[in-house]
């Protein structure tokens, strides 16, 4: 990704035409808050030229011997869309900046943040966002402030196909950030499915002093299952039982020993439900790793499918080793970047959303990525992923900051 710092104003440009995901956009927003830098985005949503090499090393044996990979994915559209354009509007209000690009249709965003401000806020979602990736590319915004922040989300859909639905939000993300001294709390008001949305969702984000490194190198054996399932509108307790069906044929060969705890939710109707309905299995190591798959079902799909694509998901992750599954690789990659001392995670296949995060993070925070491929099964695909965070320390006085 090219990367331009114009004396005397330091402001950094970036050419995000490989990546073109708004999430990827929305984090180089919050590192240019969090570091006070004005940025440039260029070239929003448009096809890409051939794809730059990345900023990190990739290496078979050793960190010194790298490689380059390149990224290149297509979007459907140039510019930004309208479900976006709350988001980008919450990010000035939180930095206080001036931003020029923020409306529809728009290739290039500016972006001139001052202090960010510790506060309550509201966001108002187009019915067919993610509550849940918005919430995401809120939380590191509001980390190093003076004192606690309230977000009130409400509009968008709680689950998403393709996105990341509330539940893994609260069992998985936020599990992963308190371990890294990040403490965030959520209650979810009221659900909303694609694409009615209508779902509320109040966050509360406490201040922090320093993010703590992570280290997950080793997997251990899994000790509990959980399926839960959620069905709205004309979809209720039987499509439930074939996607807990389908997930159990599965798991049931690869953890025989492992008990299966289910959990069905069905959604009283309202305005906001919709013929909807999903699965998520969770599984728990010895060693406190949590992997997830989850799925959508349609209307008069192959409900055993969902269950077991669901499941396979989750088998896949165990098989290559992985501290954490193929979903949280790249959330969780601007926290390494911003966390004191070296962080070190064990991953399976990397996915093209990993790579775009770590080089957003390494080009604009200059944190250190090392990627040394595992070479223990020639089937599975496993990397260690060393990181040297920049350290980011809180220099807001307050006696409401968590301690790191």
């Amino acid at each position: 990704m090219p990367l331009t710092v114009n004396a005397p104003d330091q402001i950094i440009k970036l050419d995000v035409s490989v990546s073109n995901g708004f999430q990827a956009i929305k984090n180089c927003l919050a590192c240019a808050g969090l570091l006070g830098k004005s940025i440039i985005i260029a070239h929003i949503a448009e096809k890409p030229s051939p794809p730059p090499s990345l900023h990190f090393s990739i290496s078979p044996s050793h960190p010194s011997e790298s490689t380059q990979l390149s990224i290149q994915k297509r979007a459907k559209s140039a510019g930004i869309r309208a479900h976006q354009v709350a988001g980008l509007n919450l990010l000035r209000e939180i930095y206080r900046a001036d931003i020029y690009g923020a409306i529809v249709g728009s290739k290039e965003i500016k972006f001139k943040p001052n202090k960010m401000k510790s506060g309550s806020y509201v966001l108002d979602c187009f019915p067919a966002a993610s509550i849940v990736l918005e919430a995401q590319s809120i939380i590191p915004c509001l980390l190093f402030g003076g004192s606690h922040s309230f977000v009130h989300i409400r509009g968008g859909s709680s689950d998403v196909a393709e996105c990341p639905p509330y539940d893994y939000f609260t069992t998985v993300f936020t599990d992963i950030l308190k371990r890294m001294g990040v403490q965030v709390n959520s209650r979810l008001i009221q659900r909303g499915f694609y694409p009615k949305g209508g779902s509320v969702l109040e966050l509360t984000v406490d201040p922090i002093t320093q993010i703590r490194p992570l280290v997950m190198t080793e997997r251990g054996n899994l000790i509990s299952l959980h399926v839960k399932t959620i069905c709205a509108g004309g979809m209720s307790t039987p499509v439930a039982q074939k996607m807990v069906s389908g997930a159990r044929q599965l798991l049931s060969q690869y953890f025989s020993q492992v008990e299966i705890i289910e959990e069905h939710h069905q959604e009283q109707f309202s305005a906001h439900t919709d013929d909807f309905a999903s699965v998520q299995i969770t599984g728990k190591t010895c060693k406190g790793c949590i992997l997830s798959g989850n799925g959508v079902a349609k209307l008069g799909g192959n409900y055993e499918k969902v269950g077991n694509e669901a499941a396979l998901s989750l088998v896949n992750d165990f098989l290559t080793g992985a501290c954490l599954d193929q979903y949280l690789q790249d959330q969780i990659v601007l926290y390494l970047a911003l966390a004191e001392g070296t962080s070190v995670i064990r991953t399976g296949p990397m996915s093209v959303y990993m790579r775009e995060a770590m080089r957003i993070t390494s080009t604009l925070f200059g944190a250190k990525f090392y990627v040394q491929e595992q070479n223990e099964s020639p089937t599975e695909e496993s990397y260690i992923i060393t990181c040297n965070g920049i350290g980011l320390r809180n220099e807001i006085p307050s006696c409401g900051i968590a301690s790191s």
